[in-house]
Formats: structure tokens, sequence, C-alpha cells
């Protein structure tokens, strides 16, 4: 499936349309600080859901969802090479209910080849990508799009392992991920002419280092640095002629833009595990240092010729800066399990970070536990049933979510989620969560019933007449309910199906007495998605539905507005392939595959973008 988020190929597999790029945090191999669109799909071996109140610890804020990717290892041969490729030719439809337009046709391409070698004591890989999409423009007579919107990425990811000795084991990971997007746009029109130009580059560069040592018996020390410098520009231009009856003026306007961004994290986490029989106690300690600085500078420049003579010109120059700012965090817990039937952690995050305000918020505690109901009585049994709870608080500790751009707007398709603006930094967020896990059928079968509540501040602007702006700090809550099941329908030597289905309820509440005094602004949403997998002998088939049932769609007369509730869906991903299983061509896959090919007329869970194409995947492995 094309993409250039990765949040448009998972949220089917998650919580639906709640699944929004604004809406996710992505921790990679451990490591907090990264772009997870800085890494090609190729390199990815697994993503998980964390269901845990001790996202909020992560660094999960307000409604923010945890994923923890990670990402291939190939070790179990020796060296290989492998490659993939695809070709999409991209389209658009016009919106629900809309003038139907033509929208030109363009190509979604990317490439990918990766090497990697494992010896004994050091392994090693690099893997390069390329990809280019293109956003479908309308046709008309008055506007020429040469090229039109699009995105030129380039990804290098490489890796080396090694041992350090008998007791020490380093991995240094280097990323850098080039990107460029551009558009340029002219108008014909006898009455006004114009060249418009739009180029952002985004060079990201992001390498890390970590080191696990063993340093006594069942004594362990994880240290980790991750840093990301940055330099992103962004250059706009607008040359104009306008006629408006007998007068006529031309119109050159320039903006410049630069960001400069630094990001340092140094974390060490030390850990002990005191074996008690079947039970085992386990005291860590994490402290972790954060440095963060971002800047913008912004000049502009603009000319207006009209017949008068007068040629007015107008240059700005502006800065934003944010640090730089340094963030030192404490974090001791203590962990208590029982065989793999029972466990509880307990500890809190201390905020040891300068005090600029006397309400700050210093202490964070947390707790997690999870009881295999059915184990406990029954350890052999193979089916399982385990509960789990967890409550914690965090806060905002200065992280900068700074990410490659992509066509998809913050809150595209449907966010029921609050819109991030900021936070308070003297309050404390609270996260709740509580479910239950069944596995059966030799785990064929995995039902997953979580419920989320959370209590936190956001800030939310309010436009005040005549020109004032004024930020509130309103108290928001939000609770979700989300329920899934997976199944493996078949399971044998020649064919295998697993499907699943999740539905996802969120209600929220804000209580913003600057807009209703004594009332909580109140939202609910549904959504949820369906998926299958489904592989006979060496043919592969996928299917993923998005679905959103009772979404508002607004109708609009000349006297009123109502609001009506429709059931929306979306066939977002329709796959068929084939792989060879032996023979020389044994482990290339190749395969068709469309996006978003069809949806509810009346209600739009896509930005219109559709794709239909090929690729292939190919593996060449030494023994």
């Amino acid at each position: 499936m094309p993409f250039t988020n990765l949040t448009e190929a998972i949220n089917s597999w998650l919580m639906g349309t709640l699944t929004t790029k604004n809406t996710v945090l992505y921790v990679v191999d451990g490591n907090l600080l990264n772009d997870i669109n800085a890494y090609s799909v190729y390199d990815i071996e697994e993503v998980t859901l964390i269901q845990n109140a001790m996202a909020q610890v992560s660094g999960a804020i307000q409604q923010q969802q945890l994923v923890l990717v990670t990402t291939k290892r190939k070790t179990s041969h020796k060296a290989g090479i492998c490659s993939a490729g695809q070709l999409f030719g991209t389209g658009r439809e016009a919106a629900s209910g809309a003038h139907d337009p033509k929208f030109s046709v363009n190509l979604y391409h990317q490439y990918y080849l990766s090497l990697y070698q494992n010896r004994q004591r050091l392994q090693y890989g690099i893997s390069l990508n390329y990809l280019r999409d293109v956003y479908p423009q309308a046709k008309n007579d008055e506007s020429a799009y040469n090229p039109p919107l699009h995105i030129d990425r380039f990804r290098v990811q490489a890796y080396l392992t090694t041992q350090l000795g008998n007791h020490n084991t380093m991995q240094l990971n280097i990323g850098y991920a080039p990107q460029r997007m551009a558009e340029k746009v002219s108008t014909n029109d006898p009455r006004e002419k114009t060249a418009y130009t739009y180029t952002n580059r985004q060079p990201l560069f992001m390498p890390s280092l970590r080191l696990h040592s063993v340093i006594l018996k069942n004594l362990n020390n994880d240290l980790s640095v991750a840093y990301v410098p940055g330099v992103g520009s962004t250059q706009e231009s607008l040359q104009g002629f306008y006629l408006y009856g007998t007068d006529s003026f031309k119109v050159r306007n320039n903006i410049n833009s630069k960001d400069r961004l630094q990001q340092l994290v140094i974390r060490d986490h030390l850990s002990y595990i005191k074996n008690l029989g079947a039970w085992n106690l386990e005291p860590s300690l994490d402290i972790m240092y954060k440095k963060l600085k971002k800047k913008n500078e912004t000049n502009s420049y603009s000319v207006n010729d009209n017949q008068s003579g007068i040629n007015p010109v107008q240059t700005s120059t502006s800065f934003t800066s944010y640090g730089p700012v340094k963030i030192y965090l404490l974090t001791p817990s203590l962990t208590l399990f029982y065989r793999n039937i029972f466990n509880v952690q307990a500890g809190w995050l201390q905020n040891l970070s300068h005090r600029y305000s006397d309400k700050m918020k210093r202490t964070f505690p947390f707790v997690s536990t999870s009881l295999d109901v059915l184990r406990t009585f029954v350890p052999a049994a193979k089916a399982s049933v385990k509960l789990f709870a967890s409550y914690a608080t965090g806060g905002d500790f200065a992280d900068i979510q700074d990410t490659l751009k992509d066509f998809v707007p913050v809150n595209q398709p449907v966010n029921a989620a609050f819109p991030y603006y900021g936070t308070a930094y003297d309050s404390a967020w609270h996260m709740m969560t509580a479910g239950a896990v069944f596995h059966a059928w030799n785990n064929r079968l995995m039902i997953n019933y979580s419920f989320e509540r959370r209590h936190f501040n956001t800030a939310m602007e309010l436009n005040l007449p005549p020109n004032y702006t004024r930020v509130y700090m309103p108290e928001c809550r939000s609770y979700t309910h989300r329920l899934g099941v997976q199944v493996k329908i078949i399971e044998t030597l020649q064919a295998q199906w697993l499907s699943g289905i999740n539905a996802t309820h969120m209600k929220n509440e804000i209580y913003a007495p600057f807009l209703i005094p004594g009332a909580a602004v109140k939202t609910t949403a549904w959504s949820g998605g369906w998926v299958n997998r489904l592989r006979y002998k060496a043919i592969l088939l996928g299917c993923d539905i998005l679905y959103y049932p009772d979404a508002m769609l607004m109708s609009r007369t000349s006297s009123n507005i109502t609001m009506n509730k429709t059931n929306a869906w979306l066939l977002q991903n329709l796959y068929g392939g084939y792989q060879w299983q032996r023979g020389k061509l044994k482990g290339l896959e190749v395969y068709a595959a469309t996006r978003n090919l069809a949806q509810s007329d009346k209600y739009d869970l896509s930005d219109g973008r559709r794709y239909y194409g090929i690729g292939f995947k190919m593996c060449l492995n030494k023994e």
C-alpha cells in the first residue's frame, strides 16, 4: 500500500479514523528521538500499540497513543541483499456532494535496496530508499501546475552492532532523510496572470548510540545517546499582473523561512533482577537528560508597482525561538513478577529541571499491574485470561515533534481528539487504563478490551475584538473504549487466514466556562477497522476496511444548517500477490494493489486520493 505517513497504513489496525498523525507517538527500537517517516516500511519488522498508562511517562501527551516500532535486524543468515519497488498511478475524486472536476494523473513510485552481513561479533547493514509522491490537481483552463505539489524523499538507514568484550554490546544507528516538497502554479487569465513557486527542504539527520553492559550477575545497564540537528528551509515566491478596468499593477512577493533545530537526549537505565524462586524482584533507575532548541527566521520582501509610478517596497524580518531548554528526569521503579502470571510495577518520575513556576509539578507517580486469572488456577492451561490496570500522572517535558512534511492534514480525516496548541506547564495529567486480554485456540484467537480515562489541560486560543487573542487552559477529559478481535481462521501448511476487527468509542469533555458557563462541550465518536491477510500456497491476498459509524453530516440550506448522522466506510487497501517458494526465483514476490478504491458516497474518510499500481519484493540470503 503506498503512503508517505505510516499512520495512513496502520490506522485500520489501531483505532480507525481516531488514529491520525498527531495522535500517535512512535518509539523506534527504544529511541524516543526519531521521526517514523524517516524509516522505509521495508525496514520495519513490528508495530505494537501500548495500552498502558505508562505511555504518559514515555512522553505521550494528552490523547496520544504510544506505538512501539521494531526495525528489522536480519540475524538468521550470514549475509543478504533485499530489493523492492512500487509504481502506482495517483488520481483523485471529488468530495462527496461536490461538482466532479477532472484531476490530473501522476505517478507514485519508490525503490528500496538493503545489504547486511552478520559475523560472530559484528553485524551491520545499510538500506537506501527513494520515494516520490504527487498530489493530484484539478484540471482547468485558468491554472497550470508545472510541476504539481510533490514530495521527493530519500532515506538512508545504517546500523552496526558489535560485541565489546564479553559483557558489552554496542549498537550504532545512523539515519539520514533529506526531503524536498515543491510546486509551481501559474495562471493565464487576461486580467490576472500569476506565477507561484513553493519549495520546502528538510534534511533530517538522526544518529544514535546504545551501549548495553552486564556489570555484575543480574545487574544490567543501558546507556543511549540520540541527537537530531537540522536546518530546514522554505521559499515562497509570487509574481503577478492584475488588471482592474483601466488600472493595472504588478506584485512581487518573496518569503524565505529557515528553521534550526537541535535535540539531544541522553538516557541511562540501570536494573537489577533478584531471583526469589518462582518470583522475581527488579528495582530499576532511569536517568534522562534532554536539551532542546528551535529557532525560526523569516524574511519577507514585497514590491507593488502601479501606473502612478509609486513603487512601495516592504521588507520585514521576524524571529521566533524555543529554548534552549534543559530537562533532567529521574525515574526509580520497582517491579515484582511471578512467572508469566502476575506482575506489578510502581514508581515515580521526578522532574529535577529548573523551577520556572512555584506551581510547577515535580513528582509524577505511576503503578501498573496484570494478572492471568486462568493460569493462576491452572498453570498449564493453553488458554489465557489476563486482566490489566494502570494509573500514571505526567506533564509537559518540553518535547519537540519535528517531522517530515506530507500531504495529510493534521486532523485528516476524522479526529475526535483535542487539537494540540500547547500545554500547561504547571499542571499534571492523569491517565487510568483497565482491561482484559483473552487468548485461546492455541493462540489463534485473541480478544482484547481496554478502557482509558485521561484528564489534562490544553491551551485554546480565543479571538476577541478588535484584534486581541487570549489563551485559556481549560480542563479536558476523555473516555475511550476499545474492543479488538483477531483470529487465525485457517492455519495449515498450505493456507493461512488472519482476520481482525476493532472498534473504538471516544467521548471528550471540555470544561470551558469562557465558552459555555457552567457546562461542558461534549463530543463522541465511533471508529474502527477490519483487516484480513490470506495466503494459499504462493498466493497472497489482503483487504483493509476503515469505518466511521454515526458520522455527522452537515447540510446547508438558504435558511438553516442541519446535522444528520450517516455511516461512512472506506476500502482502504486491496492487495493481491504471488510469492515464489522454490527455484531460482525463491523469495520473489510480485503484487498488485489499490488504495482508497471505494468509499461511502455521503461522507469522505479520505482526501480523495486514489492509487493503483504494482510492486515487487525480493531477498537473496546466504546461509
